[in-house]
């Protein structure tokens, strides 16, 4: 099957889910391949901003400054830069920055443009001598940017922020890759975009329980508080499972990495015996199939631990062509979990009605008001 083949396949609308999902998430998680390709090309062709942060100044560090949705793409693009070059990603979320200097590349990411830590921390780095880019949308973030100068990678896309992964990802890689800080070639990326689409064209059909393990492990965690622990190589991945199940199926849930989780939560597995069957949590393991035998070595050891404390758990390994592949095959599959929980449930995944309210709270406690 061609690239394209892929894509179209992937992202195919065979039948709309008969459950609460009126803004269609379903069709917009199933088109991630298409929207991989976009957004890297996107970045990669990105020639006016390109020229403009070259500069003088070598680039030896990139800083990230970003929230919710648009921050995992920093953490993500910062796994993968490691993997492959000397130059440090930080990732920022908060409006306070760390010292900039005139080799930094800060990165403002806002999907809106509105995000109030975002704003903040463009301004405050203002009078600094580093270099500056945004991605965006558009909105305040975007006006800003453009009338100071700053280069602006704006792009179009309809649908809620953590449903924009590739923009934040890999529109922010190819420009990185453009400026020779993390070269990533193009085979690579259709490697990935390959691999997620045969991913997402097997998690997208519900006909089949048996190839489904997305719709079959929300109903296996359905009831219970989703704990994500995941090998050091997939950290991103485990931190975009916890927040899409908190944003799509509005539940608690938590995420740790392995090796650190074996020197601290352990300690806690068991501590307190149930019985059988009626354990809060349910453990997730992700693992990265590519990691070397000590590291699977960990989770089985975990797994193992879980099983005999009677805490329920499910055990995944990722193979991808490369990092990169790997990285988006764990989050798009959690993306579906947290998606299939949330509309088994009567539970509309799009609307985030508590982070709304409690922004317009933040906002009204820091302008002095209260309604107390």
């Amino acid at each position: 099957m061609t690239l394209q083949e892929v894509i179209r396949t992937a992202s195919r609308v065979v039948r709309q889910p008969e459950n609460p999902d009126p803004s269609g998430m379903w069709q917009r998680l199933a088109a991630l391949p298409q929207q991989m390709q976009d957004a890297w090309r996107l970045g990669a062709s990105w020639d006016a901003g390109i020229e403009a942060l070259r500069g003088d100044c070598e680039v030896r560090r990139v800083v990230v400054v970003g929230m919710g949705g648009s921050a995992i793409g920093g953490q993500l693009v910062a796994r993968i830069v490691e993997a492959r070059s000397a130059v440090p990603v930080e990732l920022v979320r908060d409006c306070a920055l760390p010292v900039l200097d005139r080799h930094t590349l800060l990165v403002a990411s806002s999907f809106s443009g509105e995000t109030e830590e975002v704003l903040a921390a463009l301004r405050e780095a203002a009078a600094s001598p580093c270099l500056k880019m945004a991605i965006t949308r558009g909105g305040t973030l975007g006006r800003e940017a453009t009338a100071s100068g700053i280069p602006t990678l704006f792009y179009a896309y309809e649908g809620e922020p953590r449903s924009a992964l590739a923009y934040g990802t890999l529109a922010l890689l190819g420009v990185l890759s453009r400026l020779g800080l993390c070269v990533v070639t193009q085979d690579e990326m259709d490697a990935a975009v390959r691999e997620v689409g045969a991913l997402c064209q097997v998690l997208s059909a519900r006909e089949s329980m048996r190839e489904n393990r997305a719709q079959a492990l929300a109903r296996e965690i359905r009831g219970a508080v989703p704990f994500i622990l995941a090998d050091a190589s997939l950290e991103p991945a485990a931190v975009r499972w916890q927040t899409q199940f908190n944003e799509n199926a509005k539940c608690w849930a938590f995420a740790g990495t392995l090796p650190e989780a074996l020197h601290n939560v352990v300690e806690g597995i068991g501590r307190y015996p149930s019985a059988p069957g009626s354990a809060p949590f349910h453990v997730v393991l992700l693992e990265d199939a590519g990691r070397p035998a000590a590291a699977r070595a960990r989770l089985a050891a975990v797994q193992e631990h879980l099983f005999d404390c009677g805490v329920p758990c499910s055990r995944l390994t990722f193979t991808g062509g490369n990092l990169l592949s790997t990285l988006l095959q764990a989050c798009t599959f959690g993306d579906w979990v947290s998606y299939y929980l949330a509309v088994e449930a009567g539970i509309d995944p799009s609307p985030v009605p508590t982070i709304t309210s409690l922004k317009r709270r933040v906002a009204q406690l820091s302008n002095g008001s209260s309604t107390d």
